[in-house]
């Protein structure tokens, strides 16, 4: 199957020509020749001039066309066409009134599903990770925080939850969640766990305010550096869900 080739035989050549817009109008004499150069190219290998901008000055237009024609080729036997540009401007109030009034597409049932799920499932994994460095080296381990972050965020991209402001909510909630059951889970395996109480008996018993407690006195510079980090990593990874605010 060989490619579609030009119904006339040979193709047309059409030159465009902007010689005032390149070289501009200060230098006349410089202008004059590399217009009537243009003209030359016109008329010796085109079978059609294209031209633009040219609304505002017809004078330009018809000096140019004169050219060509003096170099041996009319209107009749070159083909004009004018490239027409149309800007709309409109005022910051217009604009305002537009960016308040946008609304988002509905996320669809299966795509909240989909990162839902997923993200479950990643919570998990990353807390019994995290809660196990806990439980066998000692430490907070508080560098995992920005890899929660960033790992939520691949997930929702995963599950194509697409980029506005509630895949923002939506990370830091994993977030949280996570290292809520992080430190359910170190808390269970390392205090209970020294007072023989079964780790999953122990979560079914334990309270917020034990967490808490179990925790507080933890928690130094280096943890809220590290939060820190994962904030940045957050606004850095979700810029483009920010912006459509």
């Amino acid at each position: 199957m060989g490619p579609l080739m030009p119904v006339q035989s040979p193709p047309p050549i059409w030159v465009v020509s902007n010689p005032r817009l390149t070289v501009g109008t200060k230098q006349e004499d410089k202008t004059e020749r590399v217009v009537s150069k243009a003209a030359r190219r016109i008329a010796t290998y085109g079978d059609g001039w294209m031209t633009c901008c040219r609304a505002r000055h017809p004078d330009e237009f018809r000096a140019q066309l004169e050219q060509v024609e003096q170099a041996g080729r009319g209107p009749r036997n070159v083909n004009l066409r004018i490239l027409v540009v149309t800007r709309v401007k409109t005022t910051r109030a217009f604009k305002d009134e537009a960016l308040t009034a946008r609304t988002f597409p509905p996320i669809s049932f299966g795509t909240w599903l989909l990162s839902s799920a997923t993200c479950v499932v990643g919570t998990v994994g990353v807390a019994a990770l995290w809660s196990g460095l806990q439980w066998r080296f000692g430490g907070n381990y508080s560098w995992m925080l920005p890899v929660v972050v960033l790992d939520a965020a691949l997930l929702l991209r995963l599950s194509q939850f697409p980029a506005r402001p509630s895949r923002v909510v939506f990370i830091l909630v994993v977030t949280a969640v996570t290292v809520l059951l992080t430190a359910a889970l170190s808390f269970a395996m390392v205090l209970l766990g020294a007072l023989g109480i079964a780790p999953i008996r122990g979560l079914q018993q334990m309270s917020l305010g034990m967490i808490w407690l179990h925790w507080w006195p933890r928690l130094g510079i280096v943890d809220a550096g590290y939060a820190l980090l994962a904030l940045l990593a957050l606004l850095w990874t979700e810029r483009a869900a920010l912006s459509r605010s």
